[in-house]
């Protein structure tokens, strides 16, 4: 038998420099990590469902399903089943694969409305969508929300000009376009999701959507603009000071398979919308109920800018501190000091990495550092 060749010692300095490789979600029993996963907001659980295949399987077994259930239901989110109970008439249009499972939500509504790709950073955002075509999402990231807000990347009326009273765009556009509700608004003791939609008599022929609180993503008019450009319509239909319609414009009288295109665009979206008003109602009362948590949270941070001789504003700058308060806001749970300890000491060496090393699409698999949990 060869004698196996001995191991060089290693010095006691040599073994505490040493980063061992963390384990394997493998070597948690699965007990343990459904103990675990049953604490976890149903954010959470989204987000751990497309970090990795093991999770996945996890949250797909029939317990897993439940567990995932309950959390959403515990959350008080809007609900698919009972809102197509109350306007059954406005969610016949929704899409099959979110409409209610018998008498459940379906998975797909679950996942849809907790966890999706940020539309500014591309990152994972654990919180439901901030749209009205339920497919806008924006992080906890302050920088994310305040650029997404900019005219850059919104416009405040859906004619896509200056001024609402000018209509580059036709009245049905303002059935089908999507719009979104910063937060500020929906915080304000005024507010309530019919301010967004108010649907007015323009003419006998035709009916405009007015609101009072929306902002459109740039992007959403520029292509409902090229459609519109594509149509054989003359110039002066778009060049108008008063509003005009598509069902004013058709061929040898017939209405235009256009105009039918437009009209179902319109009834999906009127379909998602609803959802989107139950989205925004709970958004309120979260925000409301969720008022002193937020100041138990910065009077912790506060406590820690303290022990290390800086400001709260200096650590609030941090993404990733952001995305922690927004998650424990978002879930009405008190942060522990660890928290905030552990990220804001390898937040600076995770900056000065990325400075060297500048971070790749985020379309690779698998989380490469911490920044890269899908918190909020």
């Amino acid at each position: 038998m060869p004698i196996s060749k001995p191991t060089p010692p290693t010095s006691i300095s040599s073994r505490r420099s040493a980063s061992p490789s963390p384990p394997p979600v493998s070597a948690c029993s699965l007990e343990l990590w459904t103990s675990i996963l049953t604490s976890c907001s149903p954010f959470d659980l989204c987000c751990l469902y497309r970090a990795s295949v093991f999770f996945r399987g996890l949250l797909l077994s029939d317990k897993g399903q439940r567990m995932l259930r309950d959390a959403f239901r515990n959350l008080g989110l809007p609900s698919c089943l009972a809102i197509s109970r109350l306007y059954p008439s406005e969610t016949l249009h929704l899409p099959e694969s979110l409409k209610p499972e018998g008498e459940e939500d379906s998975m797909m509504f679950i996942f849809m409305m907790c966890a999706g790709r940020c539309v500014m950073c591309s990152g994972w955002a654990g919180l439901p969508p901030s749209a009205s075509d339920l497919c806008l999402r924006i992080c906890g990231r302050v920088r994310g929300g305040c650029s997404c807000s900019s005219h850059k990347y919104t416009h405040p009326n859906w004619t896509y000009t200056n001024s609402p009273k000018t209509f580059f765009l036709p009245l049905e556009a303002g059935f089908w376009m999507p719009y979104h509700v910063d937060d500020v608004d929906v915080a304000s003791g005024s507010w309530r999701p019919n301010n967004c939609r108010t649907v007015v008599e323009a003419s006998s022929a035709a009916r405009v959507r007015e609101r009072s609180c929306h902002q459109y993503l740039v992007r959403d008019l520029e292509d409902a603009m090229s459609d519109i450009c594509n149509l054989d319509i003359d110039v002066y239909h778009l060049e108008t000071d008063t509003p005009w319609s598509l069902s004013a414009w058709s061929y040898d009288d017939e209405p235009s398979k256009e105009l039918a295109e437009y009209e179902e665009r319109a009834k999906v979206h009127e379909a998602l919308e609803t959802i989107y008003w139950a989205i925004l109602e709970w958004r309120k009362r979260q925000y409301e109920a969720g008022s002193l948590i937020r100041q138990a949270n910065l009077n912790v941070l506060r406590t820690i800018a303290e022990e290390r001789g800086t400001t709260l504003a200096e650590l609030q700058k941090d993404d990733l501190t952001q995305r922690i308060l927004a998650a424990f806001s978002r879930d009405l749970e008190h942060v522990h000091p660890s928290t905030f300890r552990y990220l804001l000491r390898t937040a600076p060496q995770l900056s000065n990495q990325s400075k060297k090393q500048p971070r790749q699409p985020p379309h690779r698999s698998g989380l490469q550092s911490v920044r890269d949990i899908p918190i909020c």
